[in-house]
């Protein structure tokens, strides 16, 4: 059996061995989560190579269905995710779990809490990777996006995410999945000022996890009265409300039927298709935007105008005005016609 070493990163390379892209590309098609592993973390890493294999590898016959789990820090979502991947490994299904942790401050890498506490998760149709926020605003970034394509590709059948937590901007994990469950808890404060939070605004599915604390009846219905008064999507969808009891896996069955329903309701209308669409959309640009950036802050020009913009406004200078110029010039590169 070929024996392989593993970076901190969750990549893999044969020892004794180096691997190449063909290497890389073969044990992908063959099925080896190692391969799968080892693309992601060269995706996280910047490696040109990283994307370059997925855009080989990308089978656009592969749809998963992709769900999204977000709520505040403790509301119990990773217990949650640990007790839905293990019924859907049960029924056959291939989960992967994308879930995202802090960065750290030194290496800018996951401190891995969510993947210590889904140690229940062992099934050989199960894979999680923990990934860092990398200081996005949205809550996501651009790498666990091109996760969530790595794990399609090798033909997971449902992919979940579950965010670090939440404030009024972790919105962004509505645009890359199908259904997005918030999770809340009783006893989580004022319930009616915690309603107010624009999360609430994204849930497709409300989950009550720990229903069996005092306080769930009431925020039952504060949750209810909402979803009358505020949340009636546009295409006519009502989020429904779901208790669950993670740790037991009580209420898991009526969440799952949530998730079908949705999934369900969402192919009836086409926005399925339009969600696949706009994330396709979304996945053009942030990989323009990012070739674009990398390829301008590579070059030395660009470092000697921006110091000599630091040094004007420094000096006096009009620090917007320095901002739209240095764009402009940027915009037309080294030699402008």
């Amino acid at each position: 059996m070929e024996e392989w070493t593993f970076s901190q990163t969750g990549g893999g390379v044969l020892k004794g061995k180096a691997m190449n892209r063909q290497d890389l590309a073969d044990r992908f098609r063959a099925g080896d989560r190692r391969a799968v592993a080892r693309i992601i973390s060269l995706i996280e890493q910047g490696d040109p190579l990283g994307t370059s294999l997925l855009a080989e590898l990308y089978d656009p016959s592969k749809r998963a269905i992709r769900i999204g789990l977000t709520g505040a820090p403790g509301v119990g979502k990773s217990t949650l995710v640990n007790s839905f991947a293990s019924i859907l490994e049960k029924q056959k299904k291939k989960i992967g779990v994308v879930a995202i942790d802090p960065s750290s401050p030194f290496t800018k890498g996951a401190f891995l809490g969510d993947r210590v506490r889904m140690q229940d998760i062992k099934g050989t149709n199960v894979f999680v990777r923990s990934m860092a926020t990398r200081g996005s605003t949205g809550g996501l970034s651009w790498p666990a996006w091109l996760t969530t394509a790595v794990l399609e590709a090798f033909g997971f059948d449902t992919i979940v995410i579950e965010t670090v937590g939440v404030g009024q901007v972790d919105v962004e994990i509505r645009e890359l999945v199908d259904t997005t469950c918030v999770v809340l808890q009783p006893e989580a404060g004022d319930s009616m000022q915690f309603l107010k939070a624009g999360l609430m605004e994204i849930a497709d599915i409300y989950v009550v996890n720990k229903a069996d604390k005092p306080g769930t009846n009431a925020m039952v219905a504060d949750l209810k009265d909402f979803v009358k008064l505020i949340t009636v999507r546009e295409n006519g969808w009502r989020p429904p409300v779901v208790l669950t009891i993670a740790n037991t896996g009580k209420g898991l069955d009526e969440l799952i039927r949530a998730i079908d329903s949705h999934k369900g309701f969402l192919e009836q209308t086409k926005e399925l298709d339009e969600k696949r669409k706009a994330r396709i959309k979304r996945q053009l640009k942030q990989h323009f935007y990012e070739k674009m950036e990398n390829e301008i802050w590579r070059a030395e020009w660009s470092d000697t105008l921006v110091q000599a913009a630091v040094n004007r406004i420094i000096s006096g200078g009009d620090a917007l005005k320095e901002a739209e110029e240095l764009a402009a010039s940027l915009i037309a590169g080294p030699n402008p016609v």
